[in-house]
């Protein structure tokens, strides 16, 4: 679906928080899938989330196996929304994933929250 210059473009989401809603990165709408079984591989995972425009696995350096979560970017936000609905809770190797959205702003956390003296240093102050 190409959009007309000067159109705007209206995003609805599903969130389990709704005073939260998730923030496009730089390349496009990346998705956290935790509780990914250490032995599980890249392939395992494009086959269960399909196209992907990228996929990054971390490992531990010590013994080889993946860490636990992978972190999937997607071109367009309703694929990662797609992705988030149908594959959170899902089984991969005997482990239960959940998929959610990677980055989030979360209104509550806004710096015009925070008291009145939160612009000062936290550093103590130093006696000689």
């Amino acid at each position: 679906m190409e959009m007309e210059e000067g159109e705007v473009q209206t995003v609805h989401f599903f969130a389990p928080n709704p005073s939260y809603f998730p923030l496009q990165s730089v390349e496009g709408w990346t998705i956290l899938v935790t509780g990914v079984h250490q032995e599980a591989e890249e392939c395992d995972l494009l086959d269960l989330f399909g196209e992907v425009k990228s996929l990054h696995l971390n490992l531990n350096h010590r013994t080889g196996y993946l860490m636990g979560y992978a972190l999937i970017e997607y071109d367009n936000f309703e694929a990662a929304q797609d992705a988030i609905s149908t594959m959170n809770g899902t089984e991969l190797f005997d482990s239960t994933i959940s998929v959610d959205w990677a980055f989030c702003h979360d209104p509550s956390n806004a710096s015009y929250l925070r008291s009145p003296h939160s612009h000062r240093s936290r550093t103590t102050i130093r006696r000689f």
